[in-house]
């Protein structure tokens, strides 16, 4: 047994809504790994199936009660599908880049194709032309291939002998239609590959993958233009250029998009927290379309704290309402405005029929998780050899009351006591007492657990 407690108090209402808020940004996170999954093109029909079937799962946990089993599994999926949303990315990244990278290297495969060509006395004209076309920038990578085959098969019947062997096995191969291959020789014969190229080439598609579709568009451009050139005293210095652009690009452009699926992530929580999120919708819309990273960043945190909020006076009022009904469950003389007095004035005292003289008091103001409750006096001329057995009345009381809560899904947890008889029991006046008790406000909701 023990005297005055120090108790948190954690409601089934307090993990339901916590549950809810979670389960409301797994729904983003999915809607947004949906839809990025489909700009790849690699979402199948069954990975969506098995994402959902996931989710619902989850909930299944939630809506059993099982919280902590929830709110562990759904943390993970949630970064289970951001991760899995960045590998897909990337995979999709690589495979584009590597795409591009062959149309910027057939374009130079056909200028020198077509340098050497025109070298040459009595090559068809048409050929070298064309070949100069492809370099521009105006065929497609298949289209380049054919007329690289072309145009390596003529050298190839025209120098014999000066061609190595692996150009003439180069030009069969080409002419076979194994264009992937032949072109990847002949550029390692032809062209020696600049890192910094290739490096340039993945940025610049990595950006239009991202969504940046305008700055990928315009370094590409750049891109071409220097290539098309043929300027080697500036090359490298460009080069530089373009690469630190791309760079500072992606990381201006990954940190926006990261500000912004967290305001999204944020913003889902406020149906499920009960807050009218219209006018809040109107400031996400906007800065978002400005997408700058502080305003970004700084109304999430305004969301959070305003759901911190909602969910503080909501949890608030019912941990007061747990125990002010499981102390009526047990006798005392609970009446309709005590979570409110106890809200306003930070602590109240609760008779009980069966005690006279005595009461309880419950401590603890309007947004706190943890309350103080002891027994009281409630005259100072009383026969005080009864107040060990008072004190003791409560404390069996209480072991009732974390009974009695525990029944309907709360917790009230002791995080610190003092034996009883350890302090005089605290002297309230019976006029204060009477006030306390009496005065109404908005009733207690009835039926909560019912």
């Amino acid at each position: 047994m023990s005297g005055p407690k120090v108790v948190r108090v954690v409601t089934r209402e307090e993990l339901v809504a916590q549950g809810e808020s979670l389960l409301a940004r797994l729904d983003q996170a999915l809607n947004i790994w949906r839809r990025q999954c489909a700009q790849f093109g690699q979402i199948t029909e069954q990975e969506l199936t098995n994402a959902v079937s996931r989710r619902d799962a989850l909930e299944t946990l939630l809506r059993a009660d099982q919280f902590q089993a929830f709110s562990k599994g759904a943390n993970n999926e949630i970064g289970y599908l951001q991760s899995d949303v960045e590998t897909r990315r990337q995979a999709a990244i690589e495979a584009k880049a590597r795409e591009r990278a062959r149309d910027v290297s057939g374009r130079q495969n056909a200028k020198a194709l077509a340098k050497a060509l025109r070298a040459k006395a009595g090559v068809d004209a048409n050929l070298i032309a064309e070949l100069e076309g492809a370099a521009t920038g105006n065929l497609s990578i298949a289209a380049i291939d054919q007329l690289l085959a072309k145009g390596i098969q003529l050298l190839s019947n025209r120098e014999g002998k000066q061609l190595t062997e692996g150009q003439r096995q180069l030009a069969g191969r080409l002419g076979a239609g194994e264009t992937t291959q032949t072109l990847e020789q002949w550029k390692a014969n032809q062209i020696k590959v600049d890192s910094r190229q290739e490096a340039l080439l993945k940025a610049i598609t990595e950006l239009a993958m991202l969504g940046d579709v305008g700055t990928s568009e315009m370094l590409n451009t750049h891109l071409a233009s220097l290539l098309q050139s043929g300027d080697t005293t500036q090359y490298a210095m460009r080069m530089d250029s373009l690469l630190i652009d791309a760079r500072n690009a992606k990381t201006a452009f990954v940190a926006a998009e990261q500000a912004i699926k967290e305001l999204q992530l944020v913003t889902a929580e406020f149906s499920r927290a009960g807050i009218d999120a219209a006018s809040w919708q109107a400031k996400v819309d906007l800065a978002t379309q400005q997408r700058s990273v502080e305003p970004l960043r700084l109304l999430a945190d305004e969301g959070r704290n305003e759901l911190s909020q909602a969910l503080r006076s909501k949890t608030a009022l019912a941990r007061r309402q747990a125990v002010l009904l499981g102390l009526a469950k047990l006798g005392y003389s609970v009446q309709e405005g005590m979570s409110t007095t106890l809200a306003q004035d930070g602590r109240l005292v609760i008779k009980k029929p069966d005690m006279p003289g005595y009461g309880v008091e419950v401590a603890g103001g309007a947004a706190n998780e943890r309350f103080q409750v002891r027994a009281v006096a409630l005259s100072a001329s009383r026969d005080m050899t009864r107040d060990l057995d008072a004190e003791s009345r409560w404390c069996q009381d209480f072991t009732n009351l974390q009974a009695e809560l525990r029944v309907n899904g709360d917790e009230l947890v002791i995080e610190k006591a003092l034996p009883v008889g350890a302090v005089p029991l605290r002297v309230i006046e019976t006029e204060v007492a009477k006030h306390t008790v009496t005065r109404t406000a908005t009733p207690i909701a009835k039926g909560r657990h019912q």
